[in-house]
């Protein structure tokens, strides 16, 4: 006989993935891979993903001389590098209480997102090329002036710019912009919610 779960479950089960992918606000903005499970098995979870070309530009009109120059395609291995679980056990009898199940499940979404995004945000901060040296706490637009200055010499793409901020620092920027006496949106929801709309090119 086949096993008939209730709906609840199924629905509660739902509302935590749910939870669980809005909370993944760092991550997101990390870009995804799509590996397939029976070939991340059988290549030991490593993939190879090729690396952008670099192209040559050169001056003058006769370009006979320069159309020798060939590509060579690089590809380096990428391996999974964390793996975060949340074991839980639930006798027959315990999951007949449908709260706990579901309260023990939001704890382990919540765990598991606040790992994840710990996990990228380190990643970012040690794999960051692009620095910009300020002696106090961000506070306001001139912090992301900076930024976009040192973006713009190195020829950073201005579509994908995007600012993760501490608390702390957060709430700087939404004071400075809540100070301002600008009637606009963008002031009011700083006053009203305390959010931070786009700033000079980044999406906070």
């Amino acid at each position: 006989m086949a096993n008939s779960f209730s709906k609840l479950e199924t629905v509660a089960f739902d509302k935590q993935m749910k939870r669980f992918e809005d909370q993944l606000t760092i991550s997101n903005l990390f870009s995804k891979e799509e590996f397939p499970s029976v070939l991340a098995e059988r290549s030991n979870n490593t993939m190879w993903r090729p690396m952008p070309y670099i192209a040559q530009s050169f001056t003058g009109v006769d370009q006979s001389a320069n159309f020798n120059r060939n590509y060579t395609q690089l590809s380096v291995p990428v391996s999974l590098g964390y793996s975060h679980s949340v074991p839980l056990t639930l006798s027959a009898t315990e999951l007949r209480d449908q709260l706990q199940s579901e309260r023990l499940g939001r704890a382990a979404m919540q765990r598991l997102a606040s790992d994840i995004n710990v996990d990228c945000s380190n990643l970012a901060a040690l794999t960051g090329t692009v620095f910009v040296k300020r002696t106090s706490a961000a506070s306001g637009f001139d912090d992301l002036a900076k930024a976009d200055d040192a973006f713009n010499r190195v020829g950073v793409d201005t579509m994908d710019r995007r600012l993760v901020l501490a608390s702390s620092d957060y709430n700087g920027m939404v004071s400075n912009l809540a100070s301002r006496t600008m009637d606009n949106k963008n002031t009011e929801l700083a006053y009203v919610k305390g959010y931070v709309a786009e700033i000079n090119g980044f999406d906070v």
